[in-house]
């Protein structure tokens, strides 16, 4: 009876959940679509053609970047001047966490996040924590493509992850230092 009961939950869920997966599925490929289509000219699907817009506007404010307040409505700008009418109506980011910090803080904000990154993924590996050097390495190569430490879904676990790593290296180096002696 369990499993007849677990199928007809498992059957409920589906039910209610396929005009969400509907919608999904059907943008998803129209992206897919888009992105893969022969291209004359630059295309807001094809996300390397966003980056070429962000790379520009960094060129322009390399130094100290646009300020946090300012890359939205500056991308914006951008996207209206390119005519990416999708990335204007969804108010799309530059999906790419490093060309973002570096346009919201200049060079020295892109430097300081990518060291970030690499340091945590050192110290893990020096640390013998392979777990947590494969986890910050899956957020370094996904920040790549999104822009994870913007949003709450993606700063919370980053940095929860973070502090817990160094909670326990902490706690290991006390316990070397302290307790050996």
């Amino acid at each position: 009876y369990l499993k007849i009961f677990l199928i007809c939950i498992l059957a409920g869920i589906v039910w209610f959940a396929k005009p969400v997966l509907a919608h999904s599925y059907a943008r998803f490929v129209s992206r897919l679509e888009a992105t893969y289509a022969p291209r004359n000219a630059p295309s807001e699907f094809y996300r390397p053609d966003r980056w070429k817009i962000c790379v520009d506007l960094i060129q322009d404010n390399l130094l100290i970047g646009l300020g946090p307040a300012d890359v939205e409505m500056e991308l914006q700008a951008k996207y209206i001047e390119n005519n990416f009418t999708v990335s204007v109506s969804e108010k799309y980011n530059s999906h790419n966490q490093y060309l973002d910090y570096t346009l919201r803080f200049g060079i020295f904000g892109g430097v300081l996040l990518i060291m970030l990154v690499g340091l945590l993924c050192v110290n893990a590996y020096l640390n013998w924590q392979y777990d947590i050097m494969a986890i910050f390495l899956v957020f370094a190569v996904a920040m790549m493509t999104e822009n994870y430490l913007s949003v709450q879904r993606g700063i919370v676990p980053f940095c929860m992850i973070a502090i817990l790593f160094y909670k326990e290296h902490y706690k290991k180096s006390f316990e070397r230092i302290y307790l050996n002696n």
